[in-house]
C-alpha cells in the first residue's frame, strides 16, 4: 500500500534558541544509535514540540519515505491513536480491513518517522504503539510529559534553558512585539531577574516578553510575584492549552489521579524543594497510597523534577508550577492546614537533626539543613505569625549548632527578638532560652558586664529545671565574657568553664567537652602560658575527634595554630592552620574559613611576607563582610599582629595587598593558603 498525503510537520515561524545539544542527541539516537522510539519529556512549556520539529527537519534525509506529524492533543481515548496515525499517513478506514492492519502494512518496509506530539493523555495506547514498532520498520519521535514505558524507549528529558540562551530567547520574543526594545545598562539587571524568576522555561519567557508591549522590564519584574494572572494572551496560533501559562499547567494536572493531585497540591507549600520523607509526612494522614508511587507519577507527569543529592532523592517544582498548585490548594481551603503540617515536619526534622549536629553525622546533616533552610525559615515565620511561640522555640532551639556553624546567628537573633516582643506570653522555659541566646549573641560583639546578671538568672533557672544543656551554654557564655574582660577576671572565667566541663562529662558529650576545653585554653593564652594552652587545645582536639564532629576539631586546630605561633613555631602553626582551613572549606563553614585566613595572615607576617599577609587578611575581610560574620575581636593576639604590621615600614605594601585581597577569587585564595610551603619556610 502506497503512502500518500502524509501530514508533514509544520514549519515553525520563530527560531529555536539554546537547544542545539538536545537536537543533536535526538538525531543521534534515531540515526547513529538506531533507536526506534525516542521520547522527549519535560513539563509543559519546556519546548518539547518545538524541539521535535527542529529535530525532524534534521532527520529528513534519514527517513526518505517521509516524516508524519501526528497531533494527539485533541484526543482523550487511547483507542483513537491508531486512527490519528492513519489520518496523518493518508490511510483511509474503508472498513474491509482493520485499520491497525492497514497501518502496519503501509509501514512494513518503509523508512518513516512518526512524530507523535502530546502523547501524555493517551499514554495507554502504548501497547498499540509497541505492536506497531514490532510489526514494521517505523521509528517514532514522541513528545510527552510522561514516558510511554515501552521496551526500547529512550528518554531525552528537557531541562530549562541555560541562562544566556534564556535571556536571548526573551530578547528575541520581546523584539517581535516591540521592535525597538534593546538590552541596556538600565534594564539588563531587570531582564536577568525576569528570566531567573521564570526558571529559564521557554513558554513563560515568551508570554512574559509579550507583556513588554505595555510594561517596562522593571514593572514586569515587580508584577511577576504573581506570574500566572500576568502571563496570558500567548500567540493566537498556539493551541488553547498554551495560550496562558495556567492552561498549560492545568493540562498536565488534569491527567493526574486524585491521590496524585492531592499530593501535588500539598507539596506546593514547600518554598524550595523537598525530600522523600517530607512527602511521606505530608500524605501520612491520607489513604492515598505510597508516597513513592505518587511521587513517581508526578515526576513522570513532569510536574516535579527529581535529582539525587548524595544518598537522598530531592524533588522540586518550577516556580510557576508551584504557584498554580498553591492557588489550587488555597481555593480548596486546604492551605492553612498544609502550612501547619509543613511547619510540624520541620519541627520534627530539627529534633531528629539535633544529636547529629554534635557528632559524626554533622556534615551530612548540615548539608541537608542547608538544602532545606528556605523551608525552615518558612516554618519559623509561620509559627511566629500564628502566635505559636512554643512551637517556634522547639523548632529553633535544636538547630542552635547548625545556625552557629553556618553563620546564620544574625537571622536567628532577629527571630528571637520577635519572640521577646511577646515575652509575657512565653513559658519560663522558652523565655530563659531566649534570654540566654540574646545574652550570648551580645557577648560575641564585645564584653558587656551588664549581661552577667541575666546569665546568672539563666543558670539558676536551668539548674532548678535540671536542664544541663541550657546551663552548659550559660556557663560557657559567662566564662567567655569574663575572659574578654581581661586578666583580672580570668579566675572567675576558670570557675565557670570548670563547671561547663563537669556538665559535659555528666552528659557524656565529647563535643561539649571539646568546646569547654577550647575556651579554657584561651584563658591559658591570656595568662601568657602558651605551653599550657597547647596541652588544653590538644585535649580539645582529641575530644572533638572522639565526637566525630568536624567543626570543633577545626576550632581546636585553629587555636593550636595560634598557640604555636605565639611560641615562634611557625612551621607547626602553618600546618595546624592548613588543617583547619581544609576542614572549614570542605564543609563550607564561612566563619572557619575567615578565621583560617586570619591565622595564615599571622604566619605570613611572622615570616616577613607582608604582601601575602595583606592578600590573606583582605580575603578574610571580604568573607566576613559578604557573609555578615563577626570580626576577630575575641582574638587579642590577632590585633597585636595587625598593629605590628601596620606600624612597620611595610605598612603601605601591606595595605595595598589587603585591598587587593578583597577582590581576588576566594577559591583561588583558599587554594593558595592551603599550600603552606611559602609561609612556613
Amino acid at each position: 500500500m502506497a503512502l500518500s498525503e502524509i501530514l508533514d510537520p509544520p514549519t515553525p515561524l520563530t527560531r529555536l534558541i539554546g537547544r542545539e545539544r538536545d537536537i543533536q542527541e535526538a538525531v543521534r539516537l534515531l540515526t547513529t544509535d538506531g533507536r526506534r522510539l525516542v521520547t522527549l519529556t519535560g513539563p509543559g512549556g519546556i519546548g518539547k514540540t518545538r524541539l521535535a520539529l527542529a529535530a525532524a527537519r534534521d532527520l529528513e534525509t534519514s527517513f526518505p519515505d517521509g516524516i508524519a506529524f501526528v497531533d494527539l492533543a485533541p484526543l482523550r481515548d487511547p483507542r483513537l491513536v491508531i486512527s490519528a496515525i492513519a489520518n496523518a499517513l493518508g490511510i483511509r478506514d474503508t472498513g474491509e480491513t482493520p485499520l491497525r492492519a492497514k497501518v502496519t502494512q503501509a509501514l512494513h518496509h518503509r523508512q518513516v518517522l512518526l512524530l507523535l506530539d502530546n502523547v501524555e493523555q493517551v499514554v495507554d495506547a502504548a501497547a498499540d504503539l509497541s505492536a506497531l514498532l514490532n510489526a514494521s520498520s517505523v521509528s517514532i519521535l514522541a513528545t510527552s510529559r510522561v514516558l510511554l514505558r515501552i521496551d526500547g524507549e529512550q528518554s531525552v528529558p528537557l531541562a530549562p534553558l541555560a541562562s544566556p540562551a534564556a535571556v536571548q530567547l526573551f530578547l528575541e520574543r520581546a523584539r517581535a512585539v516591540k521592535p525597538e526594545f534593546e538590552l541596556t545598562d538600565d534594564n539588563a539587571a531587570d531582564v536577568t531577574a525576569i528570566v531567573t524568576a521564570l526558571d529559564n522555561v521557554p513558554l513563560p519567557l515568551e508570554l512574559a516578553a509579550a507583556r513588554l508591549r505595555v510594561l517596562t522590564p522593571k514593572v514586569l519584574l515587580e508584577r511577576l510575584e504573581r506570574a500566572l494572572p500576568l502571563l496570558v494572551d500567548g500567540a493566537r496560533d498556539r493551541p488553547e492549552r498554551q495560550r496562558t501559562l495556567r492552561a498549560t499547567i492545568d493540562w498536565s494536572a488534569q491527567l493526574l489521579s486524585d491521590p496524585e493531585r492531592d499530593l501535588f497540591l500539598r507539596m506546593s507549600v514547600f518554598r524550595n524543594g523537598f525530600s522523600l520523607d517530607a512527602a511521606e509526612w505530608m500524605c501520612e494522614r491520607s489513604d492515598a497510597g505510597s508516597a513513592v508511587d505518587l511521587l513517581a507519577g508526578l515526576v513522570e507527569s513532569s510536574l516535579l523534577q527529581e535529582q539525587d543529592r548524595e544518598s537522598r532523592s530531592w524533588f522540586s517544582m518550577l516556580a510557576t508550577v508551584r504557584e498554580y498548585a498553591r492557588d489550587e490548594l488555597e481555593s480548596a481551603g486546604d492551605l492553612p492546614k498544609c502550612r501547619q503540617r509543613h511547619a510540624e515536619f520541620f519541627s520534627a526534622l530539627a529534633a531528629r537533626a539535633e544529636p547529629h549536629l554534635t557528632s559524626a553525622g554533622q556534615s551530612a546533616w548540615i548539608a541537608r539543613l542547608n538544602d532545606e533552610f528556605e523551608d525552615i525559615r518558612a516554618a519559623a515565620d509561620y509559627y511566629l505569625a500564628a502566635g505559636q511561640h512554643e512551637a517556634f522555640a522547639d523548632l529553633v532551639w535544636p538547630l542552635y549548632w547548625f545556625l552557629w556553624s553556618t553563620g546564620r546567628m544574625r537571622e536567628a537573633e532577629a527571630w528571637i527578638a520577635r519572640l521577646t516582643e511577646v515575652e509575657d506570653q512565653l513559658s519560663d522555659r522558652t523565655r530563659f532560652r531566649a534570654k540566654m541566646f540574646n545574652a550570648g549573641m551580645t557577648i560575641l560583639e564585645g564584653p558587656d558586664p551588664s549581661r552577667i546578671p541575666e546569665l546568672e538568672d539563666c543558670i539558676a533557672y536551668f539548674q532548678r529545671e535540671h536542664d544541663l544543656p541550657g546551663e552548659f551554654l550559660s556557663q560557657i557564655a559567662i566564662g567567655l565574657l569574663e575572659l574578654m574582660r581581661g586578666s583580672s577576671r580570668l579566675d572567675i572565667a576558670d570557675r565557670h568553664l570548670q563547671r561547663a566541663r563537669e556538665i559535659a562529662e555528666t552528659l557524656e558529650s565529647p563535643f561539649l567537652t571539646s568546646m569547654a576545653l577550647h575556651i579554657a585554653g584561651q584563658v591559658f593564652l591570656a595568662r601568657g602560658d602558651a605551653r599550657g594552652a597547647v596541652e588544653i587545645f590538644e585535649a580539645s582536639l582529641q575530644a572533638a575527634k572522639d565526637s566525630g564532629e568536624v567543626l570543633s576539631e577545626s576550632a581546636a586546630l585553629f587555636q593550636l595554630g595560634w598557640a604555636m605561633l605565639l611560641q615562634g613555631e611557625n612551621v607547626s602553626a602553618s600546618e595546624f592552620f592548613v588543617q583547619q582551613m581544609r576542614i572549614s572549606s570542605t564543609v563550607g563553614h564561612q566563619q572557619g574559613i575567615a578565621n583560617g585566613l586570619d591565622g595564615m595572615f599571622a604566619v605570613a607576617v611572622a615570616v616577613g611576607d607582608f604582601e601575602r599577609a595583606g592578600r590573606l587578611l583582605g580575603a578574610a575581610d571580604e568573607v566576613r563582610e559578604r557573609k555578615g560574620l563577626l570580626p576577630p575581636a575575641m582574638l587579642p593576639y590577632h590585633q597585636r599582629v595587625l598593629a605590628q604590621v601596620e606600624g612597620s615600614p611595610a605598612s603601605e605594601e601591606f595595605q595595598i595587598a589587603r585591598e587587593a585581597g578583597r577582590h581576588v577569587d576566594l577559591v583561588e585564595v583558599i587554594e593558595q593558603a592551603l599550600v603552606s610551603d611559602r609561609s612556613s619556610s
